[in-house]
């Protein structure tokens, strides 16, 4: 059953969380297993043995033309390398290479009308670019130096459902002028918000009216406060709009490998008066958000879209 305090009850409710921990080194999710398919039918998201068994096979391939190792120099013929990975179903990771002299221009044509210039010749081991593409199709990756031109297909499955917003506000007109505790685990529009304590507001802290606001407790280890889909799924993070309850607290936006996509720290105290602030994000392809700082994480609402299975 939900427990509701009144707001004078809410020194007490802080109190008795206690001194904050420092906040933990960032981590993320687990990365997720599949096989380890050619890019060209691989689907789902690549693990990280899956990346390190293809760059393998590319170091392999490399030494076979004799682009091998790191290069100073034009030091064979002019040869161009392309291989590409599936990240995930709408992202492409290209393994590259080439000895052509710097005064060839090479490009690399993502298929999508992105492009981008290719340093030439190569000076490291193996050039890695990272693409994501915005919709469903198939692609033709290309890399062209001079007239050599080199191809790989890509296959693209981008579906999210609509954006999801209004988060929290159902309880806008139940509360009054109190908050509700709601468990370590609370689920809403298909997304799990996970916090040592979590506490559903109303009409405090500088919450418009007719919203309702969600506290989540970030003092203690960063992957114990997060939000992700309930199902697993990778969703697309636009915006949210957030404070803090009196000491700046930072979100980490995380991939399904664990890698990070970007961050965005909160110092507007809501409950000192400060307005709510809405941070414009656009991350893609999110698997995990977590939470850091010395206090609790005040969201207002999310603005996500969650990517078909």
């Amino acid at each position: 059953m939900k427990r509701t305090a009144p707001l004078f009850l809410l020194p007490l409710l802080l109190a008795a969380c206690g001194q904050p921990s420092p906040p933990s080194v960032a981590s993320g999710p687990a990365a997720s297993n599949s096989a380890a398919l050619p890019s060209s039918v691989m689907t789902g998201t690549a693990s990280a043995a899956d990346i390190a068994r293809f760059e393998a096979g590319v170091e392999r391939d490399l030494a076979a033309l004799g682009m091998g190792g790191q290069l100073t120099a034009q030091g064979a013929a002019p040869k161009s390398y392309l291989n590409v990975l599936r990240v995930n179903d709408s992202s492409a990771r290209a393994y590259l290479k080439t000895t052509f002299p710097t005064a060839t221009g090479c490009t690399l044509d993502w298929g999508d009308s992105s492009t981008q210039s290719i340093s030439t010749p190569s000076t490291v081991a193996t050039d890695k670019q990272d693409h994501t593409y915005a919709q469903s199709g198939a692609y033709t990756i290309t890399l062209t130096c001079g007239t050599t031109v080199k191809t790989s297909s890509f296959q693209t499955t981008v579906v999210s459902s609509p954006n999801v917003m209004g988060f929290f506000d159902e309880y806008a007109g139940s509360l009054g002028n109190s908050i509700t505790e709601v468990g370590q685990s609370y689920i809403e529009k298909g997304f799990k918000f996970a916090s040592p304590e979590n506490y559903i507001t109303n009409t405090i802290w500088s919450l418009p009216q007719g919203h309702g606001g969600l506290l989540m407790y970030c003092y203690q280890q960063e992957s114990l406060t997060y939000f992700e889909t309930t199902t697993g799924q990778l969703f697309d993070l636009q915006s949210i709009t957030a404070g803090n309850l009196g000491a700046p607290v930072t979100i980490f936006g995380y991939d399904s490998l664990g890698g990070l996509i970007g961050s965005a720290e909160f110092t507007n105290a809501t409950n000192y008066g400060a307005p709510f602030e809405t941070r414009v994000l656009g991350w893609k392809n999110v698997a995990r958000v977590t939470c850091s700082g010395d206090d609790y994480l005040h969201i207002d609402d999310l603005d996500v879209s969650v990517q078909a299975p």
